[in-house]
């Protein structure tokens, strides 16, 4: 798994990452992406290059969530594929963050 960090002009980090979201994956950008889930209060965490996305990121990425809203900040998962977004809306995490394949409504929620 690749994760690049961007911080956008309104002051959106967004973070690419690229890979299998599985458990090695995870592992892989685990410290990383608790340090700016941690740090930045407006999170756009672009799925488009995400494969496959197991229990355990399912899991990082709904600690994130919360550990932004519990700081007043809000995570958005954006453009994820269709196989990830199946996943995504089965477990309900649909319900928790907000998921879109639209920039400008990503921006807007993240504002």
């Amino acid at each position: 798994m690749k994760m690049l960090v961007e911080t956008t002009l309104s002051g959106i980090a967004e973070i690419h990452l690229a890979g299998d979201l599985d458990a090695k994956g995870t592992g892989d950008i685990e410290v990383q992406f608790a340090a700016v889930t941690g740090e930045k209060s407006k999170v756009l965490l672009n799925l488009s290059q995400v494969g496959f996305l197991a229990s355990i990121g399912i899991r990082s990425i709904l600690s994130a969530s919360k550990v932004l809203n519990r700081r007043g900040g809000r995570l958005v998962l954006f453009d994820p594929c269709e196989a990830v977004e199946q996943v995504l809306k089965t477990c309900g995490v649909n319900g928790v963050v907000m998921i879109t394949h639209d920039r400008a409504e990503a921006e807007t929620a993240l504002a």
